[in-house]
């Protein structure tokens, strides 16, 4: 089911994507029946309206996809080897997949810890009360200056009956760690900022469902 929902949010987000670019990229009104909030924050909160939301007090938490860009071209930089130095080289499809996987797991432990610290339990299998959340990161850049950068969208469903109740687009930039190896990118301090950033937006964004007033 979480990999439906992944496919769809990415051929909404193509759709949206193609939308803005036609539009000055001024973010639409209305995605997929979800209307566009504004803040004063970054990232762009689109919520279904007319809708009585529940007390969520549980989350299910898809595993995240992570999708690199596409004018990424890696190499893994040289490595002390012996008396000697590796040359750089192309990275083989299983560690470019080691990578994102990499990111995805420390990407939803991070999501977990914030909303375990709002006081939500989180769930492998949905209740009544249950919020499921299906995070897609696109755009993923990898690199150790400014240029690197990645977009998250998150979309949020009551879990029961699978209504799409939300969706949040956001853009971070900055150094996403240097590939001397792969579990360099999750200890990148930009790239926990980020996460962590969006983990305590999705804690906010479901306590403002729940009637709650945030948590710090």
């Amino acid at each position: 089911m979480g990999s439906l929902h992944q496919t769809a949010i990415l051929s909404s987000l193509i759709i949206l994507l193609v939308g803005c670019a036609t539009k000055s990229l001024q973010p639409p009104t209305e995605w997929d029946g979800l209307e566009y909030r504004p803040g004063n924050e970054t990232g762009a909160v689109y919520m279904r309206p007319n809708v009585e939301f529940k007390a969520y007090r549980t989350v299910m938490i898809d595993p995240p996809v992570v999708v690199i860009d596409s004018d990424w071209n890696p190499h893994l930089s040289s490595i002390p080897v012996g008396q000697g130095v590796a040359p750089p080289r192309q990275l083989s499809s299983g560690e470019l997949q080691r990578i994102k996987d990499t990111i995805a797991s420390e990407f939803r432990k991070i999501l977990v810890k914030e909303m375990t610290a709002g006081g939500y339990r989180v769930l492998e299998r949905p209740s009544d009360d249950t919020v499921r959340v299906t995070p897609v990161l696109i755009n993923v850049y990898l690199d150790g200056t400014s240029s690197g950068r990645m977009t998250l969208v998150m979309e949020l469903r009551d879990a029961p009956t699978g209504q799409l109740l939300g969706r949040f687009v956001d853009e971070k930039t900055g150094p996403m760690g240097f590939l001397q190896f792969p579990d360099s990118v999750t200890e990148s301090v930009t790239f926990r900022r980020a996460v962590q950033a969006w983990g305590r937006r999705l804690r906010a964004g479901v306590d403002q469902m729940s009637g709650q007033s945030p948590k710090t």
